[in-house]
């Protein structure tokens, strides 16, 4: 994963936002469709959880 790291901080300043999606994706079990429509109401920082609408979400 050290390549992969690498290649991120390179093109960090040119792809911020991408390169911060690839990031939080590689620490959750979340597809990329789910972090992109995520919702700030859908997070709870107190309780440090992240919680998906079943509408939102594959199996429903």
């Amino acid at each position: 994963m050290g390549a992969l790291s690498d290649r991120l901080t390179a093109v960090q300043d040119k792809y911020p936002v991408g390169v911060a999606l690839i990031r939080f994706l590689m620490l959750i079990p979340a597809r990329g469709i789910e972090a992109r429509e995520m919702r700030w109401a859908d997070l709870d920082l107190t309780a440090a959880t992240w919680t998906i609408p079943a509408a939102r979400y594959k199996n429903r």
